[in-house]
């Protein structure tokens, strides 16, 4: 994959490596999620509360969500700011801004299923 990503140009990869970075930070908020879900309904099954770990997963659904709106507006709203911190060149700047509105589209579904993948893993199936 290194080997074909030469052909691509340098602007296109310096707009992947922005994109990446992003996605990084993104994903640490799915994986914060997926840590504490883990833990409070593992917690509420090993102490034998099986309704508490429902509140505790029906808390964590709308925490979750809340807190993946409120990413989504923030990011949205702030995009061309944030691309703005990893590069000056504008068609590089131009490229990102015009992938951003994917990675907007796909950042529910993949901080939900960090989430729900901390449930499943308290629950031990």
């Amino acid at each position: 994959m290194r080997f074909l990503s030469g052909y691509l140009g340098n602007e296109v990869l310096s707009g992947m490596a922005i994109m990446m970075d992003i996605l990084v930070l993104l994903y640490m908020i799915g994986a914060g999620l997926d840590q504490a879900s883990c833990a409070f309904v593992g917690q509420a099954i090993g102490a034998g509360k099986v309704t508490l770990a429902r509140k505790f997963y029906h808390t964590f659904c709308y925490i979750s969500t809340f807190v993946i709106l409120f990413v989504i507006l923030v990011f949205n709203y702030f995009k061309e700011d944030i691309v703005c911190l990893y590069t000056n060149i504008e068609s590089v700047r131009t490229g990102t801004l015009a992938v951003i509105p994917l990675m907007i589209f796909n950042i529910f579904p993949d901080l939900f299923k960090g989430m729900l993948k901390g449930i499943i893993k308290a629950l031990g199936i």
